[in-house]
């Protein structure tokens, strides 16, 4: 069949991805090259705030130290002063000249002896640091002065700004360093000026130091941490590209790969990749077509075509079987109901469904808009899986009388004693899940001829529940003789002496059950539900009895109005009195049966309704490991 494949996503997006695969991990390998190329000037700059401090810490020290010995000189002679106040700037370095003052008035100069200029303490940040813009002697040139005072005495000693640059300069290489006092600032060119410091664009790192009324900022300018790494990361830019490079390619290689089955069949079923194949239905006498059985085929556009074998199952376990059979059937109708009018009526049309499809009342309506589209009564459809299924009227089998209008009914397809069954009623209103302990058995007084095994509320309206197994055994009885053989005599004379206790919400399956062990010879009691059985298993052991030695075991059917038979197996293996007593588990859903929920709740075994081989040899065998023990 022809079927043009498309992309499921389009070309512009698969490129979009491809080059975002790429590019994402180049833009995520800069942004951490960025961010340590930050870290790195900016311990840079630390470092280099932390050195010219102590540089200029060094420096001040010196100075101060010569102020302190001229200290006590000032207020003194000029002419008795002039040799040590010459004599410090000869011996410390850094120092270029001393002063004494008095009274706030410079008197005495290393530079000039006598002098007279009267000093304003408000020049000085902190009464201690003076940035100037040069002296009288050297004009423009920076220079920085200590004062150190006593009441009237006053000693003032000079750095020259020549000092301080170099320190700024030589620290600082590739960083920007400046040195602030009060309201003035000093650059590495050895210029001073006036205003705040200017802000560092970058990494800027600012210290203050604690002794003298200075402030140390370091930092770069603007598109230093772009300069950094063009010239220190250029081996990592070319790994980065190729990264990015290796990342598009897998972004594009995996864009072709399916991450898990499911999201490859999405991506093929939205792509229409599921087609119809039609095996032919043929009459042997004229070898006409009377029909056909549409298969369903995996056309992929690699891969070619898939058997169903390998993608149904994952299918079904996904939930995509559903609406991938609801597209087979849009291409079957889309190919022949155009020619439908030339069908050999009836023309039938088998499609092949699973459980899935039955917990889906959207099936229904998939079928209605199949049949509208063809010819009327130019084909029928048929829901199958390899197997003829019998289809009963419920209405008819429990004497209600036959379906009447049969142009639209629903079918139940349902598993009752290992056998598909079909029940053809009216209409499906609504599927309801109940528990257990909301089924009650029928009220008292219904008598015995009728089908009811239980009864519920579903939205204050009282709904019945028919015993199917009543149904069934009068439209279609089940065999209950026991093999020749299952049971020897000498089984037969030990079981004379034993008692098995059933349970059972059924009266045809409890009948069933008790012919059947009868025939072996063993005492039965029969009990309707799980609660009446615990119920009596309780008052045994309120009695000082102990189950195990009173029954040979209990028999229990699963699906029980009050109480099933999960909960019934739990709680009597819950209770230490009565938790020996060996269980078997009976149920007719064999189809649906739980064999993990039996382990849980502690049953010793299972069987699946209505084998009467099965069921003797299960007693034989407990007879024979009772009589071993």
């Amino acid at each position: 069949m022809p079927l043009t494949v498309k992309s499921r996503r389009k070309r512009s997006i698969r490129i979009a991805v491809t080059v975002l695969s790429g590019v994402l991990p180049v833009l995520l390998g800069f942004a951490i090259l960025y961010m340590q190329a930050e870290r790195a000037l900016k311990q840079s700059t630390e470092q280099t705030a932390d050195e010219a401090l102590r540089q200029f810490n060094l420096m001040l020290d010196n100075t101060a130290e010569a102020a302190q010995v001229l200290l006590p000189l000032a207020g003194g002679s000029c002419n008795d002063a002039k040799l040590a106040l010459r004599e410090q700037v000869t011996r410390r370095p850094f120092v270029r000249s001393t002063n004494l003052v008095y009274d706030n008035n410079l008197y005495c100069s290393s530079l000039f002896g006598d002098y007279q200029q009267q000093v304003n303490p408000g020049d000085y940040t902190r009464g201690q640091l003076w940035l100037m813009n040069g002296n009288p002697v050297t004009p423009n040139t920076a220079l920085l002065v200590y004062r150190l005072s006593d009441d009237k005495k006053g000693a003032l000693t000079t750095l020259d700004g020549y000092h301080l640059s170099n320190v700024l300069r030589l620290i600082g290489r590739r960083t920007s360093l400046l040195l602030q006092v009060g309201n003035n600032w000093l650059s590495a060119d050895g210029k001073v000026h006036e205003g705040p410091l200017p802000a560092l664009p970058v990494a800027q790192s600012t210290r203050v130091s604690g002794p003298y009324a200075f402030t140390v900022a370091a930092g770069f300018p603007e598109g230093e941490t772009w300069r950094y790494m063009s010239s220190e990361y250029p081996p990592l830019f070319s790994l980065l590209i190729f990264f990015g490079v290796v990342s598009g390619l897998i972004g594009h290689v995996l864009q072709k790969r399916a991450s898990s089955p499911s999201v490859e069949l999405q991506r093929a079923l939205e792509a229409g990749e599921f087609i119809p194949y039609f095996q032919p239905v043929v009459h042997g006498d004229t070898k006409k077509w009377s029909g056909t059985e549409v298969l369903m085929r995996w056309n992929h556009p690699k891969e070619g075509l898939v058997r169903p074998d390998l993608f149904i199952p994952f299918a079904e376990h996904s939930g995509l079987i559903v609406p991938m059979t609801r597209a087979l059937m849009q291409q079957t109708c889309a190919l022949l109901a155009p020619v439908s009018a030339s069908f050999d009526k009836p023309f039938h049309i088998g499609i092949n469904i699973t459980a899935s499809h039955c917990q889906d009342l959207a099936l229904v309506q998939d079928c209605r808009e199949f049949l509208g589209a063809f010819v009327p009564g130019s084909i029928s459809l048929a829901n199958i899986r390899g197997a003829t299924i019998p289809i009963l009227d419920l209405a008819m089998a429990t004497g209600a009388g036959a379906l009447k209008d049969q142009s639209n009914p629903f079918v139940i397809i349902t598993e009752y004693n290992t056998k598909t069954q079909g029940f053809l009623v009216r209409s499906v209103e609504r599927i309801v899940n109940m528990n257990w302990e909301e089924i009650h058995p029928p009220p008292k007084g219904t008598g015995r001829d009728h089908y009811l095994t239980a009864v519920t509320r579903v939205d204050n309206q009282l709904v019945e529940i028919i015993d199917v197994e009543k149904v069934l055994a009068e439209v279609a009885p089940t065999p209950e003789a026991i093999s020749v053989g299952v049971v020897d005599v000498e089984t037969q004379h030990k079981a004379l002496s034993l008692r098995v206790l059933t349970v059972d919400d059924s009266s045809v399956a409890r009948k069933q059950v008790t012919r059947c062990l009868q025939t072996i010879g063993v005492e039965v009691v029969a009990l309707n539900d799980g609660r009446q059985a615990l119920e009596y298993l309780r008052k045994l052991v309120d009695e000082g009895k102990k189950p195990e030695e009173e029954f040979l075991m209990m028999i229990s059917d699963i699906e029980m109005p009050e109480m099933d038979g999960y909960t019934l197996t739990a709680e009597i293996r819950n209770d230490p009195r009565m938790q020996k007593l060996h269980i078997i588990l009976h149920t007719s859903l064999s189809g649906v049966f739980n064999q993990a929920m039996v382990k849980k709740v502690g049953a010793d075994d299972f069987l699946a309704k209505f084998r009467p081989d099965d069921l003797a040899s299960r007693v034989v065998d407990r007879i024979k490991a009772a009589d071993i023990s």
